[in-house]
């Protein structure tokens, strides 16, 4: 099963954010607090960017699953998955098929080992091969033209039929010769080369909430919260496309005192993100068509008693 794991998703994305502020604290604080730049507005921000920018470069900011902070320093972000429900079912394999190329020893065996009775080998180029007496009927009618006939050594030969209604023998390859083809084992086998397989999936509406722990002022909680905006923002791209979360704009809150911390100033804003998230699971191998022929299973209907 292909779990979604928003939270560990978004927490992933926030510490790559940080890295990246962390690599150039002066250029991403610039690009963070744009109207900085703006001399009309130079009261308002102040030397705001240079401080972040030290900020960042001095403090140590864990990214934590959940809210507990008993073991944490502040100031911290905390990534909590609040809520996640079905929305949308996809169950089967209805447009979510998987396909493999076949090995030789993956193809359906339709007619099980055994030993020939006859091999005409007059006609170097087309064998005429006669099954044993004691195989089963039903058996006997899967040496169908277009299948393939396996020899000991896993080389693969084509099946066909004569106007007399024989069962014919031709080589595929040069790889395979006709001349070398080892009886003391046969199969038939499908000539189908890719399997498919099932799959099933179903789409979560989940909700996660992001908090911004500050403790040294408010200030501090303010640039923190600015921080988390602008990489989900700024790396929706690696949301969408590498983690695979299709996310709304991020809402958040107001910014007041955690009053649970007794005694402490601790400023808290929670971030609420609405994801798209697809589970999958890998289901079965299908047959191809020619495998339900000796499937014995396949049509039956079972009785109540």
């Amino acid at each position: 099963m292909g779990l979604s794991l928003t939270d560990l998703k978004i927490r992933h994305a926030l510490q790559f954010g940080l890295k990246v502020l962390r690599s150039n604290p002066e250029k991403y604080c610039r690009e963070i607090f744009q109207d900085a730049n703006n001399p009309a507005l130079e009261a308002v921000y102040g030397k705001m960017p240079e401080q972040v920018a030290n900020w960042i470069k001095t403090t140590e900011i864990p990214i934590i699953l959940g809210f507990d902070l008993t073991e944490a320093r502040l100031p911290a972000i905390t990534v909590h998955l609040s809520a996640s429900s079905p929305s949308m079912p996809l169950m089967g394999d209805e447009g979510l098929a998987g396909y493999e190329e076949l090995g030789y020893q993956d193809k359906e065996v339709l007619v099980p080992s055994f030993v020939p009775e006859g091999l005409n080998t007059s006609n170097p180029d087309c064998y005429i091969l006669t099954p044993p007496s004691q195989m089963p009927f039903e058996q006997q009618q899967l040496f169908l033209p277009g299948l393939l006939l396996r020899d000991a050594n896993n080389r693969e030969y084509s099946l066909g039929a004569n106007a007399s209604g024989e069962i014919t023998v031709s080589a595929l390859s040069d790889n395979a010769p006709l001349a070398e083809i080892s009886t003391t084992s046969l199969e038939v086998v499908s000539p189908v080369l890719q399997a498919r397989y099932g799959s099933g999936a179903m789409v979560y509406d989940e909700v996660v909430t992001v908090a911004v722990h500050a403790n040294a002022s408010r200030s501090e909680g303010v640039w923190l919260s600015l921080i988390v905006q602008w990489i989900f923002l700024k790396f929706r791209p690696l949301l969408a496309g590498t983690l695979n979360l299709d996310l709304s704009m991020p809402s958040a809150s107001d910014l007041p005192k955690d009053e649970s911390f007794l005694g402490e100033n601790v400023w808290v804003r929670y971030f609420t993100i609405n994801s798209k998230a697809v589970l999958s699971w890998g289901a079965y191998r299908q047959k191809d068509v020619l495998g339900y022929l000796v499937d014995p299973s396949f049509g039956r209907v079972e009785s109540d008693s």
